[in-house]
């Protein structure tokens, strides 16, 4: 039997492929509200390859440590500033 968590990330994996060929960006919001999919979960498994990726890419312990906190910080950076962009369009003008 499959997880909820291996469901997901299959679901995710294949909205990311249906529209690979487009010449858009997909955001996560997009996929979470789409395939019915935890917001923080999806960016949590989007955020793990990527910690990965920089640990295989690594030339020394040092370097990975602060190329990961970088892509962390702008990770959280991102989201912020989404939310504060959010905010900004859907209030009402006074």
């Amino acid at each position: 039997m499959i997880s909820k968590k291996c469901k997901y990330a299959i679901k995710a994996l294949l909205y990311l492929a249906d529209f690979q060929e487009d010449d858009r960006s997909i955001f996560s919001t997009e996929i979470a509200e789409k395939e019915n999919i935890p917001q923080k979960f999806l960016e949590t498994m989007l955020l793990l390859p990527g910690w990965w990726s920089i640990a295989l890419g690594a030339t020394s312990l040092s370097s990975m440590v602060w190329v990961m906190m970088l892509f962390l910080i702008g990770a959280i950076a991102t989201r912020a500033a989404g939310c504060i962009i959010n905010d900004m369009w859907g209030r009402k003008s006074p």
